[in-house]
């Protein structure tokens, strides 16, 4: 499991990881829900750049960042 602020877009100019149906701008922050082949992803972008941010319909990449996620155990 990931949380949303440990993920992060960049448009694919073809395919990607899926596309962009739906986002909310808070000002500080922007949530995104990006469709993919295996459901829904969420996304939260802290302190977006406005002219750089993916519209709704747009293919993204998602990428994770390894620093930020853990491996939970049972235990």
């Amino acid at each position: 499991m990931v949380r949303p602020e440990t993920l992060s877009l960049r448009p694919a100019a073809e395919g990607g990881t899926g596309s962009v149906p739906r986002a909310a701008f808070h000002g500080h922050s922007v949530d995104y829900e990006v469709e993919t082949a295996s459901g829904t992803l969420l996304v939260t972008v802290p302190g977006p750049d406005p002219q750089g941010l993916p519209a709704e319909g747009t293919n993204v990449t998602v990428a994770i960042d390894p620093g930020r996620a853990h491996v939970l155990t049972k235990s």
